[in-house]
C-alpha cells in the first residue's frame, strides 16, 4: 500500500527562515522486513534508500509478491486468513516529506527526511541534504536492529556521507550490545523464577502481556542429528550436549534456537534433538556443521573426559531434513525446599523434557 500527497506551495512550518514542508509518501509493505546487518557499510544498499515514486509495473510486482507470500502463509497453516496471514507476519511501515524554504527555489536547497519501522524491531532514519538542483547531496543513516532486545541484544550503526556522489568524507559508527563470556563469546543467561508455597509454572521466551505471531509458531520445528563418535570410545556424557551451547551450526535453511539444550532422542545411536527457527515451511531442508569441542566422551581412567574433534574442518557442510513443529517452552518451578521430580511428568503426552525443569510442549506438530 502507498499514498502520496502534495500540497501547492507545501505547509509553512516557521515563518521566519521559511521552512515547509511537501511531497509526503507513505506506506505499508506486507510480508516485508529491514535487513538484518551488522556493517555501516551495508546501508547503502537498496533496502536503505530514500522512499521515491515508483512506476506502474513496479507497484504490481510488489503486490504479486505479497499475494503470493500471503497465499504461502495460508498454505503452511501460519493462518486461517488472508487477513491474519497479513498481520501476524512481519510488516515495513513507511514515511517520508520534503524539507524546503519557501524563500529560495527547492533547486538550490531542499531536504528529505525518511524512517521506516519493520514490526519485528528494526528502525531506519534516513536524512538528506541536496544542493544545486540535487546534484550534490549529503545524507546520514541510522538503522537500529532491537529484535532480541528482549535477550539483551541489538545493534546500531550510523552511516554519514559528504558528499553522496564521491567519497571524499565518509563517517561510520556502529554499537553492538550482549553478553560475552571471558573467551569473547556470545553467551545467554537463563532466567531463575523463585519458589513459593505452591508449584507453578511459567512460559519462557515470551513476555507477560505480549502477543506471538501464529506466523511464528508456522516457521519452528526441529532437527534429529547423530553425534559420530569417531575415534573416541568411550560414551558420550549426555550432560555435555543437553546444555545451553549448541553442538551444531545451522549454515542454511534455519537458525538454531538456544534458548534450550538439545534433547536425547536415542542413546545407542547418539541421536539429539536440536529446537530451530526461522524455517521455510516450504523447504525444509538444511545444511550444518558441527561446532569444534562442545560435547565430551568418558575417558579411558575413571572421571577423566575426552571432548570430541568433530567440527574442527570450518568448511564442512552436512544436509539434514528439518521437521516442522511448533511449541511453546514452559518452566516448571517447584515449592519451597522441594525438588521437581521429572519423571512425574513423563507421562504427559506431546512433551518433551530438558534439562533445568524446563519442558518443551509440542503443539499441532507436523510431519
Amino acid at each position: 500500500m502507498l499514498v502520496t500527497a502534495n500540497v501547492p506551495g507545501g505547509i509553512l512550518l516557521e515563518p521566519n527562515s521559511g521552512l515547509a514542508i511537501n511531497d509526503f509518501t507513505g506506506g505499508v509493505d506486507f510480508f516485508k522486513t529491514l535487513p538484518d546487518i551488522d556493517s555501516a557499510d551495508q546501508l547503502t544498499g537498496p533496502a536503505f534508500a530514500l522512499p521515491g515514486a515508483i512506476s506502474v509495473d513496479q507497484w504490481l510486482d510488489s503486490v504479486q509478491g505479497q499475494v503470493v507470500n500471503q497465499f504461502l502463509a495460508i498454505k503452511s497453516g501460519q493462518a486461517q486468513s488472508g487477513f491474519a496471514a497479513a498481520f501476524s507476519s512481519p510488516m515495513t511501515i513507511f514515511g517520508s516529506a520534503k524539507l524546503f524554504s519557501i524563500y529560495t527555489s527547492e533547486l538550490v536547497f531542499n531536504g528529505q527526511v525518511a524512517i521506516k519501522i519493520s514490526t519485528d524491531g528494526k528502525i531506519l532514519v534516513i536524512g538528506q541534504l541536496n544542493f544545486a538542483a540535487d546534484n550534490l547531496s549529503l545524507s546520514a543513516r541510522l538503522y537500529a536492529n532491537l529484535t532480541n532486545i528482549a535477550k539483551g541484544e541489538g545493534t546500531i550503526l550510523i552511516l554519514v556521507k559528504v558528499p553522496d556522489q564521491i567519497d571524499l568524507l565518509t563517517i561510520k559508527g556502529s554499537l553492538k550490545f550482549g553478553f560475552r563470556d571471558i573467551l569473547g563469546e556470545e553467551v545467554e543467561f537463563g532466567v531463575t523464577y523463585q519458589s513459593l508455597d505452591d508449584p507453578y509454572q511459567v512460559i519462557t521466551g515470551i513476555p507477560d502481556g505480549a502477543t506471538f505471531g501464529i506466523g511464528a509458531f508456522g516457521r519452528t520445528g526441529y532437527v534429529d542429528i547423530a553425534l559420530p563418535s569417531g575415534d573416541l570410545t568411550g560414551d558420550i556424557i549426555q550432560s555435555s550436549v543437553t546444555d545451553l551451547e549448541s553442538e551444531i551450526i545451522i549454515l542454511s535453511g534455519g537458525r538454531i534456537n538456544t534458548a534450550i539444550g538439545a534433547a536425547l532422542v536415542d542413546e545407542t545411536t547418539n541421536t539429539y534433538r536440536f529446537w530451530l527457527s526461522d524455517l521455510d515451511p516450504n523447504a525444509l531442508s538444511i545444511t550444518y556443521r558441527f561446532a569444534y569441542q562442545t560435547w565430551a566422551h568418558e575417558g579411558a581412567t575413571a572421571g577423566s573426559v575426552e571432548f570430541s574433534e568433530q567440527g574442527k574442518d570450518e568448511n564442512a557442510s552436512l544436509p539434514a531434513t528439518a521437521v516442522l513443529a511448533a511449541f511453546v517452552d514452559v518452566q516448571l518451578v517447584p515449592q519451597i525446599d522441594t525438588d521437581l521430580q521429572l519423571r512425574s511428568a513423563q507421562p504427559v503426552p506431546q512433551m518433551a523434557l530438558m534439562e533445568r525443569a524446563l519442558i518443551r510442549l509440542a503443539m499441532m506438530a507436523r510431519s
